[in-house]
């Protein structure tokens, strides 16, 4: 995994720390209300409309410390989320070393012959594809090879397009090979952040469980 995808991942760790922070906040914010409330019931000195009022006046201030608490953990979740996903994003859609001039010149001799044999004999000739593309990764490093399997793969497309079904199902496998070398080695580490990333934006940063618990003592629901 590069540097910046382990950024990413501790940013997406960020995010799942601050939600659990916020199951812990909420925990005891509750359980101090629960026992500053306990304390206006037991005031001796206190009529039931004092206790009443004080009980309301309480219920505001948890309210309100609450909703604070809640903003503050909301941005933090959110921008780690955000930030996760734009650096795995990056990361994806970051372009490909260009080769060397002979490495280019030593690709473009191999590669054109095998596509002038396939011009020339059809299928007969696909199996010295497939073996070129099976080469590629032991000749070229990391980032060479999502540039020559590019050029490799807009090749194969141009085969399949408009082909028999026989002839998209021989090809498939070695379209989606392809497909993996051009996206590079950790492509699905990139997809994974932000598949995550997005699920979890579009949940709230609260327990369901605890978000209920606060409405049940607080009538306060979470926006």
């Amino acid at each position: 995994m590069t540097e910046k995808l382990q950024e990413a991942k501790a940013k997406f760790g960020e995010a799942y720390a601050v939600k659990q922070e916020m199951k812990d906040g909420i925990f005891m914010m509750l359980k101090k209300y629960d026992s500053d409330r306990a304390e206006i019931n037991d005031d001796r000195t206190l009529s039931d409309e004092a206790k009443h009022e004080d009980k309301n006046g309480l219920r505001k201030h948890y309210i309100e410390k609450t909703d604070e608490y809640y903003q503050s953990q909301r941005e933090k979740y959110e921008k780690a989320l955000i930030s996760a996903r734009t650096t795995a994003e990056l990361e994806l859609s970051k372009k490909p070393a260009e080769p060397s001039e002979q490495d280019r010149q030593l690709h473009d001799h191999a590669f054109g012959e095998i596509k002038l044999g396939i011009a020339f004999t059809g299928h007969r000739d696909y199996l010295a594809l497939k073996d070129y593309v099976d080469s590629l990764p032991t000749k070229y490093s990391e980032h060479q090879l999502q540039y020559f399997a590019a050029d490799v793969l807009s090749y194969v497309a141009t085969l399949v397009e408009g082909s028999d079904m026989d002839k998209v199902r021989q090809m498939r496998p070695l379209y989606d090979k392809l497909q993996k070398m051009k996206e590079g080695p950790y492509a699905s580490d990139a997809k994974q952040i932000i598949e995550g990333a997005n699920s979890m934006l579009k949940s709230s940063v609260v327990d369901p469980t605890y978000a209920q618990a606060v409405q049940q003592k607080l009538n306060y629901k979470f926006k």
